[in-house]
């Protein structure tokens, strides 16, 4: 939302969110960064905010209210972008007796892609799984070498994902707490940004470097950045 020198955006990843139990810019925690990103826009010019309320058009243009950190507050801007999510669409797309098994909002797959109608597959944000375009184009590889005989299986637990701010975040496997919820025996490595020459040649020591392994065998089952290219920097440690 923009007007009168404030920049607010009510979506329900990144900067807004609208369901979310918490005052954090990112929903969930995300990869454990919700502090450092929290406090990174602080001083950028924008409010970020949680729990939308209602949104009311007036005289003087649209006004959002919700609720940060405990407290009621409203904003007056010229326009409001939301983004809450998308839903399928598959009227008319199977054939009386071919409809494979949903649960209203995906079409549910196993590890090889296949649906419940053996020989059917099903790709992309239809499936439900991580609606990313390169989850897509990798079960789209699967589903197309398990048709030609294959045993090809996805490995969404070794995914990166990316959120393009600034400075960058990125992670992929588990995080912390997930990795002790497992009951795995985890060690932290993690690593200022602010220590690096080029981050502060670059002027941007905002940042770590957070690497969760096995204690004994340095298995690595987890890493997640937010340092400028971490977007780049994610992709050598999945591979």
């Amino acid at each position: 939302m923009t007007g009168a020198g404030q920049h607010i955006a009510v979506g329900d990843f990144g900067v807004g969110q609208r369901h979310g139990a918490g005052d954090a810019v990112l929903p969930g925690n995300h990869f454990g960064f919700a502090a450092a990103a929290d406090a990174g826009a602080a001083g950028d010019g924008h409010r970020h905010f949680i729990a939308l309320q209602r949104v009311e058009q007036g005289e003087d243009g649209l006004t959002v209210h919700f609720t940060t950190r405990g407290k009621e507050d409203f904003v007056t801007g010229e326009a409001v972008l939301s983004a809450f999510g998308r839903s399928p669409n598959w009227k008319g797309l199977f054939a009386d007796g071919l409809q494979p098994e949903t649960d209203g909002r995906r079409i549910h797959t196993d590890e090889n892609g296949q649906t419940s109608i053996p020989g059917i597959y099903a790709i992309g944000d239809i499936t439900g799984k991580i609606q990313l375009a390169h989850v897509a184009s990798a079960q789209g590889i699967v589903a197309a070498e398990n048709t030609a005989g294959g045993s090809k299986k996805m490995r969404y637990d070794r995914v990166p994902a990316c959120i393009y701010t600034t400075p960058e975040i990125a992670g992929a496997g588990l995080t912390e707490a997930k990795a002790k919820e497992t009951g795995k025996n985890v060690k932290i490595g993690k690593f200022p940004i602010s220590g690096n020459g080029r981050s502060m040649i670059m002027g941007e020591s905002n940042g770590f470097v957070k690497i969760i392994s096995d204690a004994k065998t340095g298995e690595i089952y987890g890493a997640h950045i937010m340092a400028p290219r971490a977007t780049d920097m994610i992709g050598e440690i999945v591979v």
